[in-house]
């Protein structure tokens, strides 16, 4: 499970960005434009930041440790 985590953490990260980037251009980069209900942009920002955090782990932590 913790290679799957390690392996995957910036494929599903780039894969969710490219969404959204596609989306926003969708709207022709307006702001103003956004949904009423952003909770796919509100999930991106917390998918980023565990996604920053598995990064911190395996670069500085013992979690990733001895995984190839």
């Amino acid at each position: 499970m913790r290679r799957c985590i390690r392996r995957e953490n910036k494929k599903l990260f780039l894969l969710v960005t490219a969404l959204l980037v596609y989306d926003f251009a969708r709207r022709g980069f307006d702001f103003s434009q956004l949904p009423e209900n952003p909770a796919w942009y509100y999930a991106w920002v917390v998918l980023a930041l565990v996604s920053l955090m598995i990064d911190l782990l395996s670069r500085f932590g013992k979690t990733f440790a001895n995984i190839s």
